[in-house]
């Protein structure tokens, strides 16, 4: 097998007719004399001939690596729509200020997760971003706060978070298809239901709504073609064993999708569904369904602006509603 040669920072400099110095500055981040155009021009130039940087010789010589850990709580939520949007956009924003920027999903292991965030660190990863919450979330936190590695996470359970007001926006969610069915409706949740409770703790009629809730099958396989067929399914047993339910409340919108797909195919109208996280496909659905739409620009352009600091970082930004 033949290797690949590595392409070495002079040839880029000859690539772009730029003295070595400066392109050395350019991808490191660091202050120059070049315009913003020539200076994304030698980052383009320099990611389409393959040139990496040294992170070892960085490492061995305590020079920054300027190097940042994307990292995603489980292969479900990598597999969600937001999540490889904010992954997209974080990566490009980091490579635009001449940082190298990765994503990995960790473990559903506490132990394994923790192993890794080590892992990575002793690579020279010097910041982390965690989308969702990983499990062993709050040791990992500590870790990374006594060695004074900066981070910034999509769940308010880290201590250091800039999120979407998901919880907010299913509490509306629910109390408008409460409205639309006159309280025949049920609220599927995941098994583990702490965290609906905790969404629902600040509502009047708490009681009410906590007794429709009801537990979705758990997904095995591939999360959007499972999660589809989940709802789907769940919404066919609905129809057939329950007549007086009038309305269904999905935690995300693949579930909904896969409901609006069995209504669609019944020939049903006036059935309400409710989902969460603004997928596009959902929207252009012709079926009816709400949903919360999050801002990931405003989140993306938080986390990329906090991720370089150790300040007190509690964020929520608003989610938009579509309510039909």
């Amino acid at each position: 097998m033949l290797l690949k040669k590595k392409i070495s920072l002079k040839e880029v400099a000859a690539a772009v007719n730029l003295a070595v110095p400066t392109v050395s500055q350019i991808l490191n981040g660091r202050k120059n004399f070049c315009s913003a155009e020539q200076c994304q021009r030698v980052r383009q130039v320099a990611q389409e001939m393959g040139y990496v940087k040294n992170i070892g010789y960085r490492i061995m010589t305590g020079m920054e690596t300027r190097t940042i850990g994307i990292m995603v709580s489980s292969p479900e939520q990598m597999q969600e729509e937001h999540f490889r949007s904010l992954i997209l956009d974080l990566s490009q924003k980091f490579s635009d200020c001449g940082y190298a920027a990765f994503n990995h999903t960790l473990s559903s292991s506490a132990k394994n997760a923790y192993s890794e965030i080590q892992e990575y660190i002793g690579r020279g990863v010097e910041r982390f971003i965690f989308l969702g919450l990983p499990f062993g979330y709050e040791q990992i936190a500590s870790m990374l706060e006594k060695k004074g590695i900066p981070y910034v996470s999509s769940n308010q359970f880290f201590p250091r978070y800039v999120k979407a007001d998901s919880a907010g926006g299913r509490v509306e969610l629910l109390k408008h298809i409460d409205r639309k069915t006159d309280g025949h409706f049920l609220a599927f949740w995941w098994k583990d239901t702490e965290l609906f409770d905790k969404q629902i703790a600040g509502m009047k009629n708490r009681r009410h709504f906590a007794e429709r809730r009801a537990v979705l099958r758990p997904c095995h396989g591939e999360f959007n073609a499972e999660a589809f067929q989940i709802g789907y399914e769940t919404t066919a047993e609905i129809l057939d064993g329950h007549p007086d339910i009038r309305g269904v409340s999905f935690p995300n919108d693949v579930y909904a999708l896969g409901a609006a797909r069995c209504l669609m195919d019944r020939g049903i109208t006036g059935f309400h569904l409710t989902g969460c996280n603004g997928d596009r496909e959902l929207l252009r659905y012709p079926y009816p369904v709400s949903t919360a739409i999050f801002d990931l620009k405003r989140i993306s352009d938080l986390m990329a602006e906090r991720i370089f600091d150790l300040e007190d970082c509690q964020i929520v930004v608003p989610t938009r509603l579509r309510l039909v």
